[in-house]
């Protein structure tokens, strides 16, 4: 707890003065949960980032791929040549991709890559992300470029920022 250098008065609002003498205080003082909330959602480095997505994308080819092998098998995939059959794929994949990162994400906050490199997906507030936050951050994804965003100084990419969400570093998956 924090007295007033001027007047000795206990603090306990989260102010710039003093509520007794009105003296400035140095630093407005935060709670214990506000500095702990704010140590929380710091984000991941860059390079767990790239990391993050290398691992996806080599997860997501092996299941399209393996999508691909059993459909090829099952004679599903009979007139290759035809520009229709080419979208059917494009389309395929892209569901696979969506329903990949959906369905990981709001079950765990967490995706293969994220399991390995020990990150988690949460709210600008360090919360648990509701399913809309992470339905947006999904459909951001296919937004031409949103990889590239990675590139400005800002930690967080499109996908993140405007879905509301950061990657960060999941100090419950250390401890273990």
């Amino acid at each position: 707890m924090k007295y007033c250098s001027h007047c000795g008065k206990k603090l306990v609002d989260l102010g710039k003065f003093c509520g007794k003498c009105g003296e400035k205080l140095p630093v407005p003082l935060k709670n214990k949960f506000e500095s702990d909330r704010e140590q929380k959602i710091e984000p991941t480095r860059q390079l767990k980032r790239f990391v993050n997505f290398f691992i996806d994308a080599i997860c997501l080819f092996l299941f399209n791929f393996l999508l691909g092998f059993m459909l090829g098998f099952f004679g599903f995939a009979r007139d290759q040549s035809s520009v229709t059959y080419r979208w059917k794929l494009y389309i395929l994949g892209s569901i696979v991709q969506f329903l990949y990162y959906f369905i990981m994400e709001f079950k765990w906050s967490k995706t293969v890559a994220k399991f390995i490199t020990k990150t988690k997906v949460v709210t600008e507030n360090g919360e648990t992300p509701k399913a809309t936050n992470i339905f947006k951050r999904t459909l951001i994804r296919f937004v031409p470029f949103d990889a590239f965003s990675f590139l400005s100084s800002s930690p967080a990419g499109w996908h993140d920022r405007w879905s509301g969400t950061r990657v960060i570093d999941d100090k419950k998956s250390k401890k273990n």
